[in-house]
């Protein structure tokens, strides 16, 4: 294996210049929306033409970087500058979750959200330290690929097995949120929805692979900074004079404080749900949030295709540059998350806090409301508009109008069927009176006029408390500029930015699949003399694949999307992590140590994860001395399973469920089967130091390292190597 060879050439040159075109043009886009907006187009068709004009200049620009040999494909022929890398590896790591689950995490639990921060930002620090630029002197174009140089074979298809379900996990995800997302906002099934992603996906990723998902990840990064920054700092001058949000976030904390003593002195708030926004610990105890960042740092540093992106970097030099620019625009980026949550939080807390009328609300309720973000006593006017849909139907009753919604797909079936009568029938009489024709302030004034009292009286007549002023928390992004009072334009934006990061995010990841699969598991194992033009079709072919498989797979899931986030996490940090350390900083390592190691940690991660929820009770009972529910605890818990036992019929399985609910808990939260209070969404803090014990102990107890694996161990740390192409392109005719 050859490590050290001369540069090749820059392919991404004039990626100044094509960025700066389509810089410009976005700015030319909204410029001419904002006349559009300014001449009476509605919101919709504002939101739907930019995001248009911004799939067209996508797939432009992917066909512009569009390549037949493999080493673009796979690796943009290490042609990448570290400030592209780093755009581009924040934007697909970073972006989404913090546009939706971290803004929404951090509005609902303040302080405790910090350790998604602090886990996510330091595994990309740790990464930039521990990992890329020593992985990157070795050649591989993936972690399996390193495993196999470092390891051998079984390491190689173990990593490989554990890199398509980690980056399955999280390219589900990505496609689930981001479908959710684009339906919600243009009305569509979400079936087409996520046939439409499936198709950018591939316009994007099929004409040149890695290298022009690089340089479209590079202008969707540029976009979400846009798109996240500019209205922020907006609302930010409003509020506080200050356009600096970051900044301008600590003046927002006292006034919160103050609105929470205002709202703690009207009893307006019912502690079982209200959480102070600087008190620490009332969501994850001490423990679990020592325990979640650990897990989060390492399951970041090992997460495959972040390694993969520094890969396309011409140097172990390069690589550490583009992962300290990734450093940079995620903590713009994470920094800007609480900003977000204080600044509706502020907005809500005030409403609140101010005791208003129903005849007194400002207008963005009505803006939020519309858009569902926030319910007063249960009920939105976007789900006034889907009474009206199911009226106009035909359906005249309560019974008919659910029926309705449920065959349609509405968000709104449960909702509804918890209404009281009174309430549903308000709803029904304004819907038969509301038309296509009606505007959202003649809408919302009937709605103010007799849904509202309605529902205010169904719910005992209070005025507005914590408790019926309802937030949908993942969407508060999304609703921020028409909660802040700003054009539709602003609106188009942030879509724009969300699913940006989405796209950047799915596109990193379907990358790494594909290329696993393509490269790692076809070409190493069965072809290995491939021509370059055959490498790029099983890529291309793997890339279908992949994308397609995954949206079916989105399609099917309707479980957790978080349960599916910390998944992936949790098999990155147990099999990937402990192994990717010790090839990196123990020479002694060998391949016998690194698969048992692998297996050892995901079998165990497994165990916890498995045993703590589905077979709570068991596990309770069989690790009762390492629990930290205490003697007591345990000793009441099997009175009231030998109860439990001893009832008949229904009433044991009533009594059996809520044992089960008392020893599972919840995923950040442990119940009665733990060990040592840690939840399961922190497996992963066990699984490590079982990985790492099982790989030192068996590496020493067989034999030393080939002399082929130890040069590849010493080669990481020589800065003579640099990385060459573990091939050569087709246009240069050798295989």
């Amino acid at each position: 294996m050859t490590l050290h060879t001369a540069p090749r050439a820059n392919a991404f040159a004039m990626s100044g210049s094509i960025t700066a075109v389509f810089f410009f043009a976005a700015l030319a886009a909204i410029a001419l929306l904002s006349i559009f907006e300014q001449l009476g187009a509605p919101t919709p068709d504002i939101v739907a033409g930019f995001a248009g004009i911004m799939l067209v200049s996508f797939a432009v620009l992917a066909w512009a970087m569009r390549s037949g040999t493999a080493g673009d494909h796979l690796l943009a022929s290490r042609s990448v500058s570290p400030v592209s890398i780093g755009l581009a590896t924040a934007t697909s790591w970073i972006g989404l979750a913090a546009f939706t689950l971290l803004t929404g995490a951090t509005y609902r639990n303040g302080y405790d959200a910090l350790a998604l921060l602090i886990g996510l930002t330091g595994g990309l620090v740790l990464s930039l330290i521990a990992f890329a630029p020593y992985v990157n002197r070795v050649g591989s174009i993936s972690l399996a690929g390193l495993f196999g140089e470092r390891f051998g074979g079984p390491a190689r298809l173990l990593t490989c097995l554990a890199v398509v379900v980690c980056a399955g996990c999280l390219f589900v995800a990505h496609l689930k949120l981001g479908s959710l997302i684009a339906a919600h906002s243009f009305g569509l099934p979400i079936e087409l929805s996520l046939a439409a992603a499936v198709l950018i996906l591939l316009m994007v990723a099929l004409p040149g692979g890695v290298k022009s998902v690089t340089m479209v990840q590079v202008v969707l990064g540029l976009l979400v900074l846009g798109a996240m920054l500019i209205p922020l700092s907006i609302a930010s001058w409003w509020t506080f004079s200050n356009p600096i949000s970051q900044l301008a976030y600590g003046e927002s904390l006292p006034r919160l404080a103050a609105l929470e003593e205002q709202m703690i002195e009207k009893g307006v708030i019912d502690f079982n749900v209200f959480r102070p926004h600087l008190n620490p610990f009332l969501q994850i105890d001490s423990l679990n949030f020592c325990t979640l960042v650990i897990g989060l740092l390492a399951g970041t540093a090992a997460m495959p295709h972040l390694l993969a992106r520094t890969q396309v970097s011409p140097s172990a030099a390069s690589a550490r540059l583009s992962c300290a620019w990734s450093v940079f625009f995620a903590v713009i980026i994470l920094t800007a998350v609480p900003a977000y949550a204080a600044l509706v939080k502020f907005d809500v807390y005030k409403l609140i806090a101010g005791q208003t009328a129903i005849a007194d609300l400002p207008p963005w309720v009505a803006r939020a409301s519309h858009a569902d973000t926030v319910r007063l006593w249960g009920v939105s006017t976007a789900m006034l508009d889907d009474v009206a849909r199911a009226t106009r139907a035909g359906a005249t009753d309560s019974a008919a109008i659910s029926a309705h919604l449920q065959a349609n797909g509405s968000p709104f079936v449960y909702s509804w069927s918890q209404l009281q009568a009174p309430v549903q029938s308000a709803l029904a009489d304004v819907a038969k009176q509301s038309g296509p024709g009606q505007s959202a302030a003649q809408t919302w004034d009937h709605f103010k006029q007799s849904v509202l009292p309605a529902a205010a009286t169904a719910g005992g007549g209070e005025g507005l408390t914590i408790t019926n002023v309802e937030v949908n928390a993942d969407r508060i992004v999304l609703a921020f500029p028409a909660i802040s009072g700003m054009p539709g334009i602003a609106t188009a934006v942030i879509l724009a930015g969300v699913l940006s990061a989405a796209l950047a995010g799915a596109l990193g990841l379907l990358t790494t699949i594909a290329g696993t699969l393509s490269h790692d598991i076809h070409i190493a194992l069965f072809d290995r003399n491939a021509p370059g033009a055959r490498r790029v079709l099983g890529l291309r072919c793997a890339t279908i694949a992949a994308a397609v498989l995954g949206a079916a797979v989105a399609f099917l899931y309707q479980g957790s999307l978080t349960d599916l986030i910390v998944m992936s996490f949790t098999i990155a940090a147990a099999v990937l992590f402990p192994a990717l350390v010790l090839a990196v900083w123990w020479p002694r390592a060998n391949a016998w140590g690194a698969v048992a190691g692998m297996i050892a940690g995901l079998a165990t991660a497994i165990y916890y994860i498995a045993g703590t929820s589905e077979y709570a009770i068991g596990f309770a009972e069989t690790w009762s001395g390492l629990t930290s529910a205490g003697a007591d605890a345990m000793a009441e818990f099997g009175d009231l399973k030998g109860a439990g036992l001893a009832a008949e019929g229904d009433a044991q399985a009533a009594a059996l469920a809520n044992l089960q609910t008392q020893a599972s808990g919840t995923l950040f939260t442990p119940g009665l089967a733990n060990w040592l209070g840690i939840a399961r969404g922190s497996a992963a803090v066990i699984a490590i130091p079982v990985g790492f014990l099982v790989t030192i102990l068996v590496s020493l107890l067989t034999p030393k390292v080939s002399e082929a694996h130890r040069r590849v161990a010493m080669a990481m740390h020589d800065p003579r190597h640099e990385p060459v192409l573990p091939f050569e392109d087709a246009d240069e005719g050798t295989a």
